[in-house]
């Protein structure tokens, strides 16, 4: 069988900030594409509760 092995480019944002990508690929490696999609939507739903109860609540 052979050895499969995945390459990709790194997009703008990746090459400005090189510490994000250096996490990203960290949470990949080490808990899969569900556990980095879980992590993604977790910080999703904590910036989202954040940004209404601090900015939007006391308009």
């Amino acid at each position: 069988m052979e050895n499969n092995t995945v390459t990709f480019e790194k997009k703008w944002l990746d090459r400005a900030i090189y510490y994000r990508f250096k996490i990203n690929n960290w949470f990949l490696q080490k808990f899969g594409l569900n556990g980095f999609a879980f992590f993604a939507f977790a910080w999703g739903v904590a910036v989202t509760i954040l940004v209404y109860e601090f900015l939007l609540k006391h308009q």
